[in-house]
């Protein structure tokens, strides 16, 4: 018997998996922590999600920002309490953590400002 001391790497993160068994014919790999792995495994198809588009345009009604984020078919929108006369960086920098909250990855260059 071999023992292995394997590791994963998740969104550039190392983690360490518990020691396994691994038969002298490396077909069988067999281990007592088998909810451990399934919860690695499970974490490494989760991939981080891009929305086909981000939008952001003043509401006037309600006086504030709206966050529109477009991904397929699902349209998500969420109103941002920024200054009408913010600046574009700062409302980049609020819509990204919007868009991040969602469960996207935020693309800070993609996203389109209407004033």
């Amino acid at each position: 018997m071999v023992r292995l001391k394997p590791c994963l790497l998740v969104n550039s993160k190392r983690y360490r998996l518990p020691y396994h068994t691994l038969s002298q014919t490396g077909s069988e790999l067999y281990s007592v922590f088998d909810p451990v792995l399934y919860n690695f495994r499970r974490l490494k198809m989760e991939v981080a999600m891009r929305a086909d588009r981000v939008e952001l345009s003043w509401d006037a009604a309600k006086s504030n920002w709206l966050v529109r984020i477009e991904a397929g078919e699902e349209v998500i929108r969420r109103h941002c309490a920024m200054s009408k006369n913010a600046d574009d960086q700062a409302l980049r920098l609020a819509a990204g953590k919007t868009v991040e909250d969602e469960g996207y990855e935020p693309d800070l260059s993609q996203m389109i400002i209407r004033r």
